[in-house]
C-alpha cells in the first residue's frame, strides 16, 4: 500500500456528516487534490487535507440523520450572535481576557516542549552520562573536567562503550584560499559522531576524528568556504600559526537548535595532543573540557560512580589541596542540571521553567475564571427570559445547549482571536526567549491538542453548572422574579474569585518588583564591569610580540583613547595557574592575568587597597603581583589591607616568588549565578607567556572607523590574521542574556496577568453593582449620602482583599527568595516590594470600587425602580 494516503479520522469525519449523494464527488475531489498535493509534500498535503474537510462542514452537506443540523437550528446561531452582541460590553472582556490567557498558554506551551526535548534525537541517549566535578580543590562543583581524566576513565573501565571529550579551542582564523573568517573551533575524541546522533552527511563516524589534523564541518560551513566543491579531503588552514591546518574528513548536518552541543567546526582531540603532550599531565589544571561517556546497557550507574574515586588514587594521589570528587549525570538530564560552574552556554533551568509555567499558568486560570464567574452571573440576569421560554415550549435541554453554545461561540472566537494576537506578536516572542518559532507551530499535535482541551474545559466550566441551575427552575419561580437573583453559592464563589484575583495581583507585582531590581543590578554590574567603548580583539602569539609597535601605530588615531594587551580576559578564554603562601604549602587555582600596566583602568576594575602594576618599575615587572579580593580572602588574608606585601608563589614547577602589590575590587567572570573565581594580574612571568588579547579604548560614535583602523594596522604586521573586534560590554552580556530573557519574560506575563485581573476585578464589580441597583436607589430615596453608599459597597471588596493578603504575601516572599537564591549574587529585597505591591493593588482595587460605586450612587433612583 502506498504511504501517501489522506489522514484516516478526518476522512471517516467526512463520510459521517457528507450526504451520500454528495460524498462521492466531494470524496473524490479532496482525494484528487491530497495527490497533487502530496508529490510535493505529503506533510503539508495533509495538512491541507484536514482543512479541506472541515471547509465541507456546512449545512447543505450533513446527512438528515446527524445530529449537527438538528443542533444547529435548535442552538439558534443566530440568536446566540445576537446576544453576544446586546452584551457586547461583557463579550469584550470576554474575548479580550480569554484571548490573552490562551496566547500565553500556548506560547507557554510551546516553549516548554521545546526546551523538554533538548537532546532527544540521540538514540543511545539513555546509556550516554557526563562526568564533572562535584567538588574541585575546594573550588566548588565544575561542569568541566580536567584533559586526562577521559582517557584514563576510557582505558580503566570496562563499562565505557565510548567516550569523548568536548572542548572549545576558541575562535580562531579559518582560511580557504582567499575566503576567511572567524570561527569557533571545537575538539572531541574519536568515538564523538559513533556515541552521538549528529547525522554525518559525509565521511565515515568511527574514523573521522581519529587523526590528528582532521577537521569535521557542518553543511552551512561547507558552503561558506567551498561553495558548490565536494570539501572531502580538502584542507582549511586555521589559526595563524599552521598548527592547527587540517583535513576535511567529515561535513555533518547542522546542529539543532534544540541540543545542548551547539558547534560548526570540530577537530580531533588527537590534534591538540599531538601538539601539546603536556596535556596528559594536567591533572590538577583548572577544568577545560567536557567529557561524556556511553555506557553498556545494563551498566550498575551508582556502582561506576563510586569506583570514579579511582580515578584520584591511581593518578592523583598526590593532590596537595582539596577534593576531587567526581559525579556522572544521565545526559537527559544535563540541559537542565543546576549549581556547577562553567555550564554550556546552552543551559537550561528547571526553575525558570517552573516560573513560567506557573506565571502561565495563572494568566490562563485568572482569564478563565474572569470568563466563568462573569458568564455565571450574566446566566442569573436571564432568568425571566428561561421562563419565558419554558412558557413557549422549550426544554430544559434545550436551553442548557442554548447557553452551552453561547458559551462555545465566546471561547472559540477567543481561540480564533489568540492565534492571530500569536502570529502577530511571535517576533517579539522569539526575541524575549532567543527561540525561532514559526506560525506554522500552530498545526503542531500539541498545540491543536491545547486548543480543543481549553475549548472543551472553559465551555463547560462557564456554562454546564449555571446553565443547570437556572433551568431548573420553575416557569413560576423564574417569572416571579422582579430582580436579579444572587444567590448564596454564586455570592460565595464570587467572593473565592475576589480573593484569588487579589491574591494574584499582589503575588505578582511583588515578583516583578524583585525580578526587575535583579535584572537592573545584573545589568548595571555589567555596564560597571568595562567602559563603555572598550574593543576586545584576540591576537596571535607573532602580533603579541609586535604589541608596542601595534599600539605605537593606533595610539595616534583620533578615535582611540588608549591601547592595552592581557593574556585573559573575562567572559573569552582565559588561563589558570595554582599560587601559594609558601612552596610546601596548599596551592589555590586561579584566573591568571597576563597584563600590560594600563589594562585594570581599560576594564575599570578598581583598585581597593595598594596601587597598580608599573611598567617603570623593575621590581614589578620581575616579582609584583595584584589579586582580587576573593583571592586575598582565600588565601588567608582577613583583609585586603593584611594581604598588601605578603610573598606568595606562583606556578607549578618553577615557582615565581612575588609580592602582592595591589587588591582589585571583584569582577564576574560569567554568569551571576557562578561565585567569583581567584584572579591574580602581572606581567608576563615566563618568556613564552604572553598577551592573547588587545584590549582598545574608543569613542563609540567611530567604532567601525577604529576597526578598520585596526584591520590595516595589522594587515601591514600579519596579513593572514583576521580582526575580530568585539565591544566587552556586549560580548559579557551574552553570559546573562538568559537571565536577563528570563526576567524580561517573567515581567511581561505577570504585568498581562495583573491586566487580566484587573479587567476581571472590573467585570465582577460592575456586575455586583448591577445586582445591588435597587438597593442602592432605595437607600438614596431614604436619604443616604453618597459617601455613605460609597462606604457601604467598598467595605466587604476591602475585607477580601485583607484575607488575600494574608495569603500572598507570604507564599510571595518564599517565592521570591527561591528565585534569588538561584544567584550567587543577588539584591536584597527588603520591605519595599512587598509594601509597594500592597500599596499600588490596593490603589488599583479602591480606583475600581469607587468609579463603579459612585457612578451607581449618582445614577437618578428613578431609572433604577423603573427597571421591572
Amino acid at each position: 500500500m502506498s504511504s501517501k494516503q489522506p489522514p484516516k479520522y478526518p476522512l471517516r469525519f467526512l463520510r459521517w456528516f457528507c450526504r451520500e449523494d454528495y460524498l462521492d464527488e466531494i470524496e473524490g475531489d479532496l482525494i484528487e487534490l491530497f495527490e497533487k498535493r502530496a508529490e510535493k509534500s505529503l506533510i503539508k498535503a495533509r495538512r491541507r487535507f484536514v482543512w479541506d474537510v472541515m471547509k465541507s462542514l456546512r449545512l447543505r452537506n450533513l446527512k438528515k440523520g446527524v445530529i449537527m443540523p438538528n443542533l444547529f437550528y435548535t442552538l439558534s446561531f443566530r440568536q446566540s450572535l445576537r446576544h453576544i452582541a446586546r452584551e457586547r460590553g461583557y463579550s469584550l472582556l470576554n474575548f479580550t481576557s480569554l484571548a490573552i490567557g490562551a496566547l500565553f498558554f500556548i506560547l507557554f506551551a510551546w516553549y516548554a516542549v521545546e526546551e523538554s526535548s533538548f537532546d532527544s534525537f540521540h538514540s543511545n541517549r539513555t546509556n550516554i552520562y557526563r562526568l564533572a566535578f562535584g567538588e574541585y580543590l575546594d573550588l566548588g562543583p565544575y561542569a568541566t573536567t580536567s584533559y586526562p581524566i577521559g582517557p584514563a576513565v576510557r582505558k580503566d573501565f570496562p563499562e565505557v562503550q565510548f567516550m569523548s571529550r568536548f572542548g572549545n579551542s576558541g575562535r580562531l582564523t579559518v582560511r580557504n584560499g582567499d575566503v576567511a573568517f572567524f570561527e569557533t573551533v571545537n575538539s572531541a575524541d574519536a568515538d564523538f559522531f559513533e556515541m552521538f546522533d549528529f547525522e554525518l552527511l559525509q565521511g565515515n563516524p568511527e574514523t573521522v576524528l581519529e587523526a590528528p589534523n582532521s577537521v569535521v564541518i557542518s553543511e552551512t560551513l561547507a558552503r561558506k568556504y567551498f561553495k558548490d566543491e565536494d570539501p572531502l579531503g580538502k584542507k582549511l588552514t586555521i589559526g595563524s600559526s599552521g598548527n592547527y591546518d587540517s583535513q576535511v574528513t567529515g561535513v555533518f548536518r547542522d546542529v539543532p537548535s534544540n541540543s545542548q552541543l551547539q558547534f560548526d567546526m570540530v577537530m580531533s582531540y588527537s590534534t591538540l595532543e599531538k601538539l601539546y603532550s603536556w596535556l596528559s599531565d594536567l591533572w590538577q589544571q583548572m577544568p577545560g573540557n567536557y567529557t561524556y561517556v556511553a555506557l553498556y546497557p545494563g551498566t550498575d550507574v551508582p556502582g561506576f560512580e563510586a569506583k570514579l574515586d579511582m580515578i584520584k588514587q591511581s593518578y592523583v594521589s598526590d593532590i596537595e589541596r582539596g577534593e576531587y570528587e567526581l559525579i556522572v549525570t544521565p545526559f537527559a538530564d544535563v540541559h537542565f542540571q543546576e549549581g556547577l560552574n562553567r555550564e554550556l552556554d546552552t543551559k537550561g533551568s528547571r526553575s525558570s521553567l517552573l516560573m513560567f509555567g506557573v506565571i502561565a499558568l495563572t494568566v490562563l486560570l485568572v482569564s478563565v475564571f474572569n470568563f466563568v464567574n462573569l458568564t455565571s452571573s450574566r446566566y442569573l440576569v436571564r432568568l425571566r427570559e428561561m421562563g419565558i421560554r419554558k412558557v413557549m415550549g422549550a426544554s430544559r435541554s434545550g436551553l442548557v445547549l442554548q447557553l452551552l453554545f453561547q458559551a462555545f461561540l465566546v471561547v472559540a472566537f477567543s481561540l480564533i482571536i489568540a492565534c492571530v494576537l500569536l502570529v502577530l506578536f511571535l517576533p517579539l516572542f522569539n526575541d524575549l526567549t532567543g527561540k525561532d518559532f514559526t506560525p506554522e507551530s500552530l498545526l503542531q499535535k500539541e498545540t491543536l491538542v491545547t486548543a480543543v482541551v481549553l475549548l472543551i474545559v472553559c465551555t463547560l466550566g462557564a456554562g454546564i453548572v449555571p446553565a443547570l441551575g437556572i433551568t431548573a427552575m420553575t416557569p413560576v419561580q423564574s417569572l416571579k422574579s422582579n430582580k436579579v437573583v444572587e444567590a448564596g453559592r454564586w455570592k460565595a464563589g464570587k467572593s473565592l474569585m475576589l480573593i484569588f484575583q487579589y491574591a494574584v495581583s499582589v503575588l505578582l507585582l511583588v515578583g516583578s518588583i524583585i525580578i526587575f531590581r535583579q535584572l537592573q543590578f545584573v545589568e548595571s554590574s555589567i555596564e560597571g564591569s568595562s567602559k563603555t567603548g572598550t574593543l576586545v580583539i584576540p591576537v596571535n602569539s607573532g602580533l603579541a610580540e609586535k604589541f608596542d609597535l601595534l599600539k605605537s601605530e593606533l595610539v595616534g588615531h583620533p578615535s582611540v583613547l588608549d591601547v592595552g594587551a592581557s593574556s585573559h580576559v573575562p567572559g573569552f578564554y582565559g588561563d589558570s595557574w595554582p599560587v601559594r603562601l609558601s612552596p610546601g604549602s596548599d596551592p589555590l587555582q586561579t584566573e591568571n592575568f597576563v597584563i600590560t600596566g594600563n589594562y585594570l583602568d581599560l576594564m575599570s576594575y578598581q583598585i581597593v587597597a595598594g596601587r597598580q602594576l608599573n611598567e617603570s618599575l623593575a621590581s614589578d615587572k620581575q616579582a609584583g603581583f595584584i589579586v582580587n579580593e576573593t583571592c586575598a580572602r582565600m588565601l588567608g588574608f582577613n583583609s585586603p589591607e593584611n594581604a598588601l606585601g605578603q610573598t606568595i608563589f606562583f606556578g607549578s614547577d618553577e615557582l615565581k616568588e612575588g609580592k602582592i602589590i595591589g587588591i582589585a575590587k571583584d569582577f564576574h567572570f560569567e554568569s551571576f549565578k557562578e561565585k567569583i573565581a581567584p584572579a591574580l594580574f602581572q606581567f608576563s612571568p615566563y618568556d613564552w607567556m604572553g598577551y592573547n588579547f588587545l584590549v582598545v579604548q574608543v569613542k563609540t560614535s567611530d567604532a567601525l572607523e577604529v576597526i578598520s583602523a585596526i584591520e590595516e594596522e595589522v594587515g601591514k604586521l600579519d596579513q593572514q590574521w583576521v580582526v575580530d573586534a568585539e565591544f566587552f560590554d556586549e560580548h559579557f552580556k551574552k553570559f546573562h542574556l538568559e537571565e536577563i530573557r528570563q526576567g524580561k519574560l517573567s515581567t511581561v506575563f505577570a504585568v498581562v496577568a495583573i491586566i487580566l485581573s484587573c479587567l476581571g476585578q472590573l467585570g465582577l464589580l460592575v456586575n455586583g453593582t448591577l445586582s445591588r441597583r435597587k438597593e442602592i436607589a432605595i437607600r438614596k430615596v431614604l436619604g443616604a449620602r453618597v459617601n455613605q453608599l460609597w462606604y457601604l459597597m467598598t467595605e466587604g471588596y476591602v475585607r477580601l482583599f485583607v484575607v488575600a493578603l494574608i495569603f500572598a504575601l507570604p507564599l510571595a516572599w518564599y517565592l521570591s527568595m527561591k528565585w534569588l537564591d538561584s544567584f550567587a549574587y543577588h539584591i536584597s529585597p527588603g520591605p519595599w516590594p512587598f509594601l509597594v505591591a500592597v500599596l499600588v493593588s490596593g490603589l488599583i482595587l479602591m480606583t475600581i470600587v469607587s468609579a463603579v460605586t459612585i457612578r451607581s450612587a449618582t445614577a437618578n433612583p428613578v431609572n433604577s425602580l423603573m427597571d421591572e
